[in-house]
C-alpha cells in the first residue's frame, strides 16, 4: 500500500489513469489534502537531485512508492455511474462488484508480492554497483604506475613477467573484492539487527495488536514496513558520496605530499619551518605554553604531534565522503523508521565499526 509523501499516511492507490497512461490524475491525501505523490511524473534527473539534497519525500517514494500499479477508471465510466447507483439500493450489490476501488485478498497479496520484488531487485541491482564502486577506488589507490612497456617482451608478445604482473593484479582484484563484500555484508547485517531491535523495544514492528492507531493517525510506514527497507536506504544514501568519491580520485592521489611531515615529539612550541602550523597563533602558543607546567607541555607536544601525523597520513577525501554518507544514512533512516537522532547515530555507527572490524581481522591488522 503506497504512502503520502508529505505524512506518510496510506492510501489504496497514488493515481488513477484515463484511456492512456499518459492522462493521470494524481491521488490527494485524505489526512493532509496534498497530493499523494507527485515524484511519480519527475523524470529520473529530479529524483536523483531530490536525493542529493536529502529531501524526506525521495526516501517515502523510493522505499514505499515504486512498483505500485494505478487505479485504472473503466472506459464505460464506472466511476461516474457509481455516484448515482450507490444511492439505489437495488444497484448496491453491482456497485460493489463493478468498481475498481475495493481490494480482495487476492489482489492486496499480489501487490505485496509485486513490491517485494521490485525492492529486491533495487537491492541487487545498489549492491553490484556499490561493490564495483569500492572495488574501484580501493584498487586504482592500491596499484602503483608501471613503466613504459610494461609487461611486454622484445619482440612485442606477452612475456612470462606479463602474464606473472597481469595474474597479480587480477589476484589483487580478486581479494578486493572479496574484502569489499565481507566488509558491506557485515556493515548491513548489524545495521538490521541493530535498526530491528530498536524498533521491536518501541514495539513498532512487528506492531502489537494493543496499540493500534485510530484512523486518523494510522502511518503508513509502519503498515508497509519492510526489513528490507533499512539495508536499501544504506544503500541509497552511501552511493552517490562513493561515487563522487570515485570521480574524485582521478585528480587526487591520496598519498602524502613530500612536502608534508609530521612533527617531532621535541620540536619547539612554536616551530620555525612552519611544516606543522599550529591551530592558533605562534604569540597565544608561547603565552599558554609558557604559563603551564613542564609535563603538561611534554603531553600536549605529544597529542599534537600524534594529530598532526593522523590528519597528514588520513585521505580527507575519503574521510569527506564517508561523512557525507554517513549524514546522509543517519537522515534517511529518521525519514523512514520512528528513531530518535542518538539511536539513528547509534545503528549507523555500529555498522561502520563492524565494518572495520571486519577490514582488520582480513588484512591482518
Amino acid at each position: 500500500m503506497p504512502v503520502c509523501v508529505s505524512c506518510a499516511y496510506p492510501s489504496e492507490h497514488l493515481y488513477t489513469t484515463y484511456r492512456t497512461k499518459s492522462n493521470i490524475r494524481l491521488g490527494v491525501c485524505e489526512r493532509c489534502d496534498a497530493f499523494l505523490d507527485p515524484l511519480i511524473e519527475h523524470p529520473g534527473l529530479l529524483i536523483l537531485l531530490d536525493l542529493i539534497l536529502l529531501k524526506p519525500r525521495v526516501y517515502l517514494h523510493l522505499m514505499f512508492n515504486r512498483g505500485h500499479e494505478p487505479l485504472a477508471a473503466d472506459q464505460s465510466g464506472t466511476q461516474s455511474q457509481s455516484v448515482n447507483e450507490s444511492s439505489n439500493p437495488t444497484t448496491k450489490d453491482k456497485y460493489k462488484a463493478t468498481t475498481p476501488f475495493p481490494c480482495d485478498t487476492r489482489d492486496a497479496a499480489r501487490r505485496r508480492r509485486r513490491r517485494g520484488e521490485v525492492i529486491s531487485w533495487d537491492m541487487v541491482r545498489l549492491g553490484l554497483v556499490t561493490i564495483l564502486a569500492e572495488t574501484a577506488v580501493r584498487w586504482m589507490s592500491s596499484i602503483n604506475p608501471q613503466p613504459a612497456g610494461w609487461g611486454t617482451s622484445r619482440g612485442g608478445e606477452w612475456g612470462s613477467e606479463g602474464y606473472a604482473t597481469t595474474g597479480t593484479l587480477m589476484g589483487s582484484m580478486g581479494i578486493t573484492v572479496v574484502r569489499v563484500v565481507a566488509e558491506l555484508v557485515a556493515q548491513h547485517a548489524v545495521t538490521l539487527m541493530l535498526g530491528l531491535a530498536v524498533l521491536w523495544w518501541r514495539g513498532w514492528y512487528p506492531a502489537r495488536h494493543h496499540n493500534q492507531p485510530k484512523s486518523g493517525e494510522r502511518d503508513g510506514r509502519q503498515e508497509n514496513f519492510l526489513p528490507a527497507l533499512i539495508p536499501l536506504t544504506v544503500l541509497y544514501t552511501s552511493l552517490l558520496p562513493l561515487i563522487l568519491q570515485l570521480v574524485l580520485s582521478i585528480w587526487y592521489t591520496p598519498q602524502s605530499s613530500i612536502h608534508e611531515s609530521a612533527p617531532s615529539l621535541t620540536s619547539t612550541p612554536t616551530p620555525a619551518n612552519g611544516t606543522v602550523p599550529l591551530p592558533f597563533s605562534d604569540l597565544l602558543a608561547g603565552f599558554l605554553l609558557g604559563r603551564l607546567p613542564s609535563s603538561w607541555t611534554d603531553a600536549l607536544r605529544e597529542v599534537y604531534a600524534d594529530i598532526s601525523r593522523a590528519w597528514i597520513s588520513t585521505d580527507k577525501v575519503w574521510a569527506g565522503t564517508r561523512l557525507l554518507g554517513g549524514m546522509a544514512a543517519g537522515f534517511g533512516l529518521r525519514v523512514i523508521l520512528p528513531t530518535r537522532p542518538w539511536e539513528t547515530m547509534g545503528i549507523v555507527l555500529a555498522g561502520w565499526a563492524a565494518g572495520a572490524g571486519v577490514n582488520r581481522i582480513l588484512t591482518g591488522a
